[in-house]
């Protein structure tokens, strides 16, 4: 099996608009949803907490 690896930053920014529209636009119309919309922003409040104790990359930041 042949594998070829493909990096965003090599697609141009017009091709990937074209690629991120139809997704863009279903997550859009799914968080009218107010019971989506609460799961996502629990989500959010946990990914943002997670974040402040480990960082964006998972490393461990240092205690304030």
């Amino acid at each position: 099996m042949n594998t070829q690896l493909i990096r965003a930053e090599d697609i141009p920014r017009q091709k990937l608009e074209k690629l991120a529209a139809p997704l863009i636009r279903i997550v859009a119309e799914d968080l009218k949803d107010p019971k989506i919309r609460a799961e996502f922003e629990a989500w959010k409040a946990k990914k943002g907490a997670d974040n402040a104790i480990h960082g964006t990359r998972g490393e461990v930041l240092p205690a304030n």
